[in-house]
């Protein structure tokens, strides 16, 4: 078994800690746990030393229940004023053969890091995608050919960009946590690109979706096309809403509006009288939850409208929401599109809230290029650099000082 990784997300709701290996390229669960102790509040965390506690006892309790330390994580970030920037860059290689190493690798990465140091006051690199990578003689890979003899070696990839602010208060909380972060990811990406690897090995081809994350306090969105992120964003509704709005109608508890919730749903209603309590029937439940899915169902609406209509067609979705009794059904009612629900097969880890846990263990184990931490960010072989002049024309022009996207 491969030395196991752990990884961290931190939502509105909670902080999910995943620990597991790939093997043959499956990922295998060994432990998943979640503290509400501490967790994100509009977008930020409000107290880093609260959320480094958090992170800490969450860290040591699992490390005492595998009797395993835990020093080195993977991080994954929300898509806050996510955008993606398409670029390239070229290099000479290191060897006196010319042979691919990963040192060559990870100054192609440093290299496409440079590039956006202008862009970096409101913005954070949060994730660096590679798409293509060509040798000598136009010879083209799409994996990283490490090994391979070659004078030159270049690189495609598109460069996911997230708020600073955000991203420095997440670094901050888990290295003062005293944990070393082995890669930041996009959370967005890696989980989409673990949904096109499951729908290609159904024989769905080059799938392109819009992916649907209930969180229980949020709503992430996302576009994927021809096996790249397209675009990303958070509503700041999820699917505790439901259950807010069931117990103010009803004047009830939280906890028994979501017994409401999740026992009853969107079933079917019965041709007989059938009252909860003796006095709140299934219809009276499911009228304030599809009011809920409203306001929900109006900013997936602006989502869609905002892509590309070819995209349009295709949901996938997951998360704790998806677990709505018949929500298929009612998507399909609302958007006539194709819906698919997609949750972890993996044992330890079968709740679709810790998809995108998983996700992030297999994008960063499947990630072509392992960067040196200990090497300066700044150190490059050449300054070979070919840009794609119109994406970054594009983020140069997008208000820095604005709040939104």
């Amino acid at each position: 078994m491969d030395t196991p990784i752990t990884c961290i997300e931190i939502s509105h709701s909670s902080i999910k800690l995943l620990i597991g290996y790939l093997y043959q390229k499956k990922v295998y669960v060994l432990y998943a746990s979640e503290s509400t102790r501490c967790h994100l509040q509009e977008q930020h965390v409000k107290d880093i030393n609260e959320m480094t506690n958090s992170i800490k006892e969450l860290v040591s309790t699992a490390s005492k229940d595998l009797n395993y330390p835990i020093s080195d994580v993977i991080v994954g970030l929300n898509p806050y004023k996510l955008n993606v920037v398409s670029s390239s860059a070229e290099t000479t290689t290191s060897d006196a053969t010319g042979k691919v190493s990963n040192f060559d690798g990870c100054n192609l990465i440093n290299m496409l890091k440079k590039q956006f140091k202008s862009h970096q006051e409101v913005y954070q690199i949060g994730d660096i995608l590679p798409l293509k990578f060509t040798l000598d003689e136009k010879e083209e890979s799409l994996y990283f050919p490490l090994g391979r003899i070659s004078n030159n070696i270049k690189i495609e990839a598109d460069t996911i960009f997230v708020d600073k602010f955000y991203y420095s208060e997440i670094q901050k909380s888990i290295e003062n946590a005293g944990l070393k972060i082995l890669q930041m990811v996009v959370i967005p990406n890696s989980t989409c690109k673990y949904i096109s690897e499951v729908l290609e090995a159904k024989k769905i081809a080059n799938p392109s979706f819009v992916y649907i994350d209930y969180q229980n306090e949020d709503t992430i969105l996302s576009y994927y096309q021809n096996k790249r992120l397209v675009t990303s964003t958070c509503l700041g509704i999820g699917y505790n809403q439901l259950s807010n709005d069931l117990a103010k109608a009803f004047n009830i508890s939280i906890k028994q509006a979501e017994y409401y919730r999740d026992i009853y749903g969107l079933g079917k209603i019965p041709s007989f009288d059938f009252t909860i309590s003796n006095t709140h029937s299934l219809k009276d439940i499911q009228d304030v939850i599809l009011n809920s899915l409203e306001k929900i169902n109006s900013g997936i609406w602006s989502f869609v409208s905002s892509i590309d209509k070819s995209g349009r067609d295709n949901f996938v979705v997951s998360g704790e929401g998806s677990k709505l009794i018949n929500l298929r059904s009612y998507l399909m009612d609302q958007f006539k599109n194709n819906i698919g629900f997609i949750n972890p097969v993996n044992y330890g880890a079968r709740d679709p809230s810790y998809i995108n846990l998983i996700a992030m263990l297999k994008y960063y184990e499947d990630y072509p290029i392992k960067i040196n931490q200990n090497r300066p960010n700044d150190l490059t072989l050449t300054s070979a650099i070919n840009f794609k002049t119109k994406t970054l024309d594009e983020i140069s022009n997008i208000d820095l000082s604005s709040e939104e996207m």
